[in-house]
């Protein structure tokens, strides 16, 4: 459960903000969905609540060190023609949801975002009915 478009727009962010940080001859992104058991899910969120871990990754350039505690706030940018507001759009989007963001790729590497959203449970059909919209 959860809003498409906003969603949507979380991950074009993602996507136009690799497009900017590519410095490599092959371009590569990777996109993997799974979900994680409840040992694996970060303190800050629930465990008696299931997720879907999305995992993004691109070769670019990657975020150095010093910058990866700022990333997400607002106003915070590297990039000449950046405003600093996508990457805390997403984050905002993401918590919108109950959900987490980090980002652990290696500079010079690439970038590797891992989100966490809850994933709605199954909703059982009324008695002697069958479930619509599910």
């Amino acid at each position: 459960m959860g809003d498409r478009e906003r969603l949507a727009e979380c991950f074009d962010e993602l996507l136009s903000n690799s497009m900017h940080w590519f410095d490599k001859p092959t371009r590569r992104i990777d996109i993997t969905v799974s979900q994680p058991g409840s040992d694996a899910v970060p303190n800050q969120l629930d465990s008696a609540v299931s997720y879907a871990l999305i995992h993004f990754r691109d070769n670019g350039s990657g975020v150095p060190v010093d910058n990866k505690g700022k990333i997400f706030d607002a106003f915070f940018s590297t990039y000449h023609h950046g405003t600093g507001l996508g990457l805390a759009l997403v984050r905002r989007i993401v918590e919108g949801h109950a959900g987490r963001i980090t980002e652990s790729g290696v500079p010079g590497e690439g970038a590797e975002f891992e989100i966490y959203l809850p994933v709605a449970e199954p909703t059982r059909p009324p008695a002697g009915g069958s479930a619509v919209g599910t």
